[in-house]
């Protein structure tokens, strides 16, 4: 049985040997995946799961489970496809209404053959559904190249709340005019371009649910005025502190309630002031010997098994000294491991970021 609906000039869905196919400008562009979400009546749907995405991430995978080889008839299947399209065509293509692994190829191929309110569409459903998007969401964006048909003022004007956007524009262009920093979009701070960059002047940031959610910022005397900026992001989680310089201000009145991972680099870990009661919630503080540190000769030089053999003999030195309740120096570390400096604090970042360790300005501490 042969079944045929046209949704609009561009788009065509056809049941052909029990598949539906979508159709533009009459060419095959995909097979519809046979997937009908479910839900259970004993789950709960929150009030921020309001994307198809949300939702097959919480109740179903859709490499797991093919429903409509077994469970739903063909035609039924069809239907269903037919008034999905529908409704994401009227809505226009509001890519909440679709899993993103359909919404966004259909709508490049839209934009592609002049579907003028696709193209329309584009870039504002990249950016939104990035910064508003699940983990899962951004991930896929990514991956699959969508971000790169956007500048990062489009991306931060589309995926952020207008009161941290314009904070943000105002620290970026601030470090770029200073000292040439340039910010970059990533996932996370735990990817590897930005724990081992080779660009001293790279800095990044990630995105989530409409928030700055992790930030780098460069702290000497001339970007005092424009650190209480970071404030203004209610849900920062994350923040690296590069410390240039000894000369620190008056912190009093600031307090950044939502950091929960306080990360600092500094060259004089010995001047670093109480960060306390600015930082009242952070559950890391560590600090680093260098700002600059050349990762990628250290790392070409070091095979993957050896970091891991080296990494564990690091943690269980430090995990002795733990035992005590007082922790090993950095300076003292150097003396057992005998390796240079910059060797070791490659290997005390992937400890870090493995939250096997903390630092304070005077100790390394075990986390058992």
């Amino acid at each position: 049985m042969s079944l045929f609906y046209r949704i609009n000039n561009y788009i065509t869905l056809k049941l052909i040997d029990g598949k539906t196919k979508i159709y533009i400008e009459e060419k095959e562009f995909l097979i519809c995946k046979g997937i009908i979400l479910n839900i259970p009546k004993d789950d709960v749907v929150e009030k921020d799961e309001v994307s198809m995405d949300d939702l097959q991430d919480k109740f179903i995978h859709l490499e797991e489970k093919d429903i409509s080889s077994n469970d739903i008839p063909p035609e039924t299947e069809f239907l269903v496809h037919c008034s999905n399209l529908q409704v994401w065509v009227e809505n226009n293509y509001n890519a909440d209404l679709l899993e993103s692994r359909l919404a966004f190829p259909l709508l490049r191929r839209l934009t592609e053959v002049g579907d003028i309110e696709a193209k329309k569409a584009f870039k504002e459903e990249i950016a939104r559904r990035y910064g508003y998007g699940s983990f899962n969401t951004q991930q896929f964006l990514s991956v699959e190249g969508y971000l790169e048909y956007l500048s990062l003022e489009e991306i931060i004007n589309g995926s952020l709340e207008s009161n941290e956007a314009n904070n943000l524009f105002d620290i970026i262009n601030f470090m770029k005019d200073s000292l040439g920093i340039r910010y970059n979009l990533a996932l996370t701070l735990d990817e590897d371009r930005c724990r081992h960059r080779t660009d001293p002047l790279e800095r990044y940031f990630t995105i989530y649910k409409g928030h700055v959610y992790e930030f780098e910022f460069d702290l000497f005397s001339e970007s005092f005025d424009f650190f209480s900026k970071l404030t203004h992001f209610a849900k920062l989680n994350w923040l690296d502190l590069f410390i240039r310089g000894d000369k620190m201000p008056n912190f009093s009145g600031i307090r950044f309630e939502s950091i929960k991972i306080l990360k600092i680099i500094t060259e004089t870990p010995d001047k670093i002031p109480d960060f306390s009661s600015l930082f009242p919630n952070s559950s890391f503080l560590v600090a680093y010997e260098k700002i600059n540190i050349d990762y990628s000769r250290i790392k070409s030089n070091i095979l993957k098994d050896d970091i891991e053999i080296v990494k564990n003999k690091i943690y269980q030195i430090i995990k002795r000294h733990s035992s005590g309740g007082f922790g090993i120096s950095f300076t003292s570390l150097l003396d057992i491991m005998e390796m240079s400096r910059d060797e070791l604090v490659f290997y005390i970042d992937h400890l870090f970021m493995d939250h096997k360790i903390y630092e304070t300005k005077k100790n390394i501490y075990c986390t058992f």
